[in-house]
């Protein structure tokens, strides 16, 4: 039941006058959830013996982000002791060091044990828990470990092979797709519980940080990377305005909702963001960029991986168990490795696309110089044609101006020959004129 005070006391809460204000749960598959954020809420348990087998039990809470939880065990003769912990204490606190908060259940034989466990939460999330025996618990907890670390080791793998060939290629995409994948690791650390264990166990504050940091990260990153991934600012570019401001408003309204609101209901503003990027895939897919098919599946997985986790924030039994707890980290491999592969299918095509279009310039090319070889060896041709023309022109002027010297010699000559025979006729005409004038004076 919800106490709304949070003050009440566990000798009141489990007096025999309040046992009729707990809601039975047992049978119904339903788990117990938050109907409002900060309120606290008492649950009770009852273990029965077994009869041929005594152990312990521990009871695991699968939400990490509970902010305090505290587990009242009975000591007998109405005695209770208590365990306390949450996500606002540092890790080394806890009793058990594991991801999740695990609590010891001790048993006496032959005996049914009633515990009471507090809880509040500033976050909507239903209370679901696992109960482990004692000699399975550790098989369990150690599978856990192990599919958690390949989990995070794919994805190291693909961040270290993208963010070279970012390097390689300065691809932006490339580096989108990495920051994407950071800003994942991110969210499954803060919401698994390991980046507490492991990487910031001393800061509780941290640790709400990154869960309220995290999906906000992640929605800006695959904003921009499928921004990128689709090329929105050429293909589309009113949907891609549209997607920027509605973007940046839902990243803005999660971190109001996370600080200052505490709605609860902030994961249904996820919703417009990625509807709007799951249309703009389709929208490029149709407009012929084939490799969007790619992301189109890649979100179809997530979406499906996320419907489990937002039943399980609501209390909805929606096929929870211990499969589909980590149907989102399985969803997020396989969307990580797929988007991946788009990304190399779209750079792929690029660069055939571009050898395609440089095969057919060199082609251009090559025609252009075998046309320009052609014109060089006319223009020799040409010149060798003027060349000679050139010598049998100066030829034929030589020949021309020999003719004319000889010519021009020839006239000077009998022009020499005529002024001789001038100057001779000149000389009898003389001879002549004074024959005359002798005679005329003989007669």
């Amino acid at each position: 039941f919800e106490d709304s005070t949070g003050r009440l006391p566990l000798r009141l809460v489990s007096s025999p006058a309040w046992a009729g204000r707990f809601t039975t749960l047992a049978g119904t598959g339903l788990p117990p959830n938050i109907q409002r954020t900060g309120s606290t809420y008492w649950l009770r348990l009852t273990v029965l013996p077994q009869p041929t087998l005594v152990h312990d039990w521990y009871l695991e809470l699968y939400d990490p982000h509970i902010n305090a939880a505290t587990l009242f065990r009975p000591l007998g003769a109405g005695r209770y002791d208590s365990v306390v912990t949450g996500a606002t204490q540092p890790f080394a606190d806890r009793a058990v060091s594991y991801k999740n908060f695990l609590f010891d259940l001790p048993q006496r034989p032959g005996q049914p044990a009633t515990y009471y466990l507090r809880l509040r939460s500033d976050t909507r999330t239903s209370f679901r828990a696992m109960l482990h025996s004692g000699p399975r618990l550790i098989p369990e907890l150690s599978l856990q470990y192990w599919l958690l670390g390949g989990f995070y080791g794919v994805l190291f793998i693909m961040l270290l092979y993208n963010l070279f060939l970012y390097f390689f290629l300065k691809e932006r995409s490339y580096l989108y797709y990495v920051l994407y994948v950071l800003s994942g690791a991110l969210l499954f650390l803060s919401e698994d519980g390991l980046g507490f264990q492991y990487l910031w166990p001393g800061s509780p504050r941290f640790n709400h940080l990154a869960g309220v940091a995290a999906p906000v990260l992640l929605l800006l990153t695959f904003g921009q990377y499928a921004r990128a991934f689709l090329d929105m600012a050429a293909r589309l570019p009113g949907l891609d305005r549209v997607i920027r401001w509605v973007v940046a408003l839902s990243g803005a309204l999660l971190l109001l909702d996370a600080f200052a609101v505490h709605s609860g209901f902030s994961f249904w503003l996820y919703l417009l963001p990625y509807g709007l990027l799951y249309y703009a895939a389709f929208l490029a897919y149709r407009g012929g960029l084939r490799p969007a098919r790619y992301l189109l599946l890649a979100q179809a997985l997530v979406a499906g991986s996320l419907a489990f986790l937002i039943s399980r924030k609501l209390g909805i039994d929606f096929y929870n168990n211990a499969y589909t707890v980590y149907s989102l980290n399985v969803a997020f491999v396989i969307e990580v490795a797929v988007l991946s592969y788009a990304l190399a299918d779209k750079i792929k095509g690029i660069m055939d696309t571009t050898l395609r279009t440089q095969r057919r310039l060199l082609k251009q090319l090559r025609k252009k110089h075998h046309a320009q070889d052609q014109l060089v060896e006319q223009l020799r041709e040409n010149q060798s044609l003027k060349d000679q023309l050139n010598t049998e022109l100066e030829a034929l002027v030589a020949r021309r101006t020999d003719e004319l010297r000889q010519q021009n010699d020839t006239i000077a000559a009998q022009n020499r020959e005529l002024l001789e025979r001038n100057s001779l006729l000149a000389l009898q005409s003389a001879a002549i004129e004074q024959l005359n004038r002798d005679l005329r004076r003989d007669l």
